[in-house]
């Protein structure tokens, strides 16, 4: 795997003192050292986040800046953003995504390892094709079960059928997978309320976004399965998400530092001294 978080663990682990390299034919080569030390680092924005809220501001018709985003890890899923007819601003500290008012198009996707586009963004991204004019189609070939949160999507008025041994199709790039899935969105379709069970994160997320567009209170069970951190964030989020513009950080302190007191920390970066506002 070469994705972006595990480049990122291999550069902390080398400000650490590790010995990795990673050849060309995605091998990673780990070389023993006798001690690792402290470091200083600032993570990457967490890209499945970024990529929730780009697809949640075109399904709501919003306009949304993410903090700390950035183009390099996100190039894949922006040209199928734009595809489908969203639009996006690259800034210097963020992207800002929007609804540019006009009609969204149907696109055929193909999930992959990186630097192709990600498993984890196809959830959110299919509430933003139920609106789409027309039949989209995504290819899950990373992991198998990927789309049981689209029955609670169909609950919800979505138009999606599952086809539990894929599609074949002589435009696919990405080689066929036994364990594959594919997903048929066809839209626009109207939604509206339902009192849904969430499968997992990105399923929960993309359970929100869908009620969050009909402007409904969503009625969620197991939200437990989501962690602490990201429930406050998404309760932030879908907060801000409407159609006028509003901006969004994914984390307040990703500063991440080791063998350091917690004031040193809160001080790097740059959060008040109360041990409470400070999530380092």
């Amino acid at each position: 795997a070469i994705e972006p978080e595990i480049m990122d663990l291999i550069a902390i682990l080398q400000k650490m003192g590790a010995i990795i390299s990673v050849e060309p034919n995605r091998v990673i080569v780990i070389e023993g050292v006798e001690k690792l030390d402290g470091y200083l680092h600032t993570a990457i924005v967490d890209r499945n986040e970024a990529a929730s809220w780009a697809a949640a501001a075109l399904a709501t018709k919003g306009d949304i800046t993410v903090g700390g985003a950035r183009q390099q890890e996100l190039m894949t899923f922006l040209n199928v953003y734009r595809k489908v007819g969203g639009a996006f601003d690259v800034l210097e500290d963020g992207i800002r995504f929007w609804h540019p008012g006009t009609p969204l198009k149907p696109v055929t996707v193909e999930t992959d390892v990186h630097p192709g586009f990600m498993t984890d963004w196809q959830q959110p991204l299919i509430v933003a094709l139920t609106q789409a004019e027309g039949e989209s189609i995504v290819h899950e070939t990373v992991y198998e079960n990927r789309f049981g949160f689209t029955e609670a999507l169909n609950e919800m008025g979505a138009n999606i059928v599952v086809h539990q041994a894929g599609i074949a199709s002589i435009t696919r790039r990405v080689p066929r997978r036994p364990l594959e899935q594919a997903a048929v969105i066809t839209g626009p379709t109207p939604l509206h309320g339902a009192s849904v069970r969430v499968p997992d994160l990105r399923g929960g997320f993309s359970h929100l976004d869908d009620q969050q567009r009909r402007h409904h209170q969503p009625g969620l069970r197991a939200v437990h399965r989501q962690a602490a951190g990201a429930r406050r964030r998404l309760r932030t989020g879908l907060r801000l998400l409407a159609p006028r513009r509003t901006r969004t950080t994914l984390d307040p302190c990703l500063t991440l530092q080791r063998s350091r007191s917690a004031a040193a920390r809160r001080r790097s970066c740059g959060t008040p001294s109360r041990r409470s506002a400070c999530r380092c």
